[in-house]
């Protein structure tokens, strides 16, 4: 139960650390990567179309980013140690000719050992 609680635990860890992770170095790199891309698209077009590409570049890095975190969340601790199915028991039929046969055995050995 406790490494249940324990696995849990750490799984939120790390899904809240990859958020902020990827929060932090979105933030850094979105600020240099905006200014060379404005730089450039407007060179090539004009101010509307640069916007519109940085627009659509920052919505999908952060769709990735939420989609990562979700998947992490999704997961469950039963999909990550799977409960081992239990080994299958003899049929009745068989374990009591197993014990009709052993009994047998017993008699005609005691028999034999102790002749009358």
């Amino acid at each position: 139960m406790l490494e249940r609680v324990q696995h849990k635990a750490e799984r939120k860890a790390r899904q809240v650390g990859l958020g902020i992770a990827g929060w932090i170095l979105g933030a850094v790199g979105a600020g240099f990567l905006t200014a060379a891309a404005w730089m450039t698209l407007v060179a090539m077009a004009d101010a509307q179309f640069a916007a519109i590409v940085i627009g659509c570049a920052y919505v999908g890095a952060g769709a990735l980013v939420l989609l990562r975190a979700h998947v992490i969340g999704a997961q469950s601790y039963e999909d990550a140690h799977p409960v081992p199915a239990p080994h299958p028991q003899p049929t009745p039929d068989l374990t009591g000719a197993f014990m009709n046969g052993f009994s047998q055995g017993t008699r005609v050995a005691t028999r034999n050992a102790h002749p009358h």
